[in-house]
């Protein structure tokens, strides 16, 4: 037990904690999935609102109570991996990648390698918890 496990709550039993992580991973999932709902709606009233506001030819509208304000911003589309990476790698940019690794394609690839590990990585280990409805 950690240390908020102390006098501060009374101790409740495994089967109340189980029972109460359940509860509040299917009310996380009907948030969810209603956050969902929302964001497609809101997105979709977006791209109206840009397109009317593209047609009455403005950038920008208000109310009483908020401000829309259209921009652009180009991102970036790769359309040939190989070339970009090639690219990437002739030219040292590796800041145009986000620093981030795919754990269970590092996981198969080291297990692969002779010595199970790839320079300059490595791992550890989290505690993970799984909760399965019955």
């Amino acid at each position: 037990m950690t240390s908020r496990t102390t006098a501060l709550r009374p101790a409740i039993s495994r089967g109340s904690q189980i029972n109460r992580l359940h509860k509040l991973r299917e009310k996380a999932r009907v948030l969810n999935a209603q956050l969902k709902e929302v964001n497609a709606e809101k997105a979709e009233l977006e791209l109206e609102v840009i397109e009317d506001l593209e047609r009455e030819g403005v950038t920008q509208a208000s109310t009483k109570t908020a401000t829309v304000t259209v921009s652009e911003e180009e991102v970036a589309v790769i359309e040939d991996w190989d070339k970009f990476n090639a690219f990437v790698k002739r030219n040292n940019a590796f800041e145009l990648y986000y620093r981030r690794v795919n754990n269970a394609s590092f996981r198969e690839l080291a297990t692969t390698r002779r010595g199970g590990s790839i320079p300059g990585a490595s791992t550890r280990t989290i505690k993970k918890l799984s909760l399965r409805s019955k």
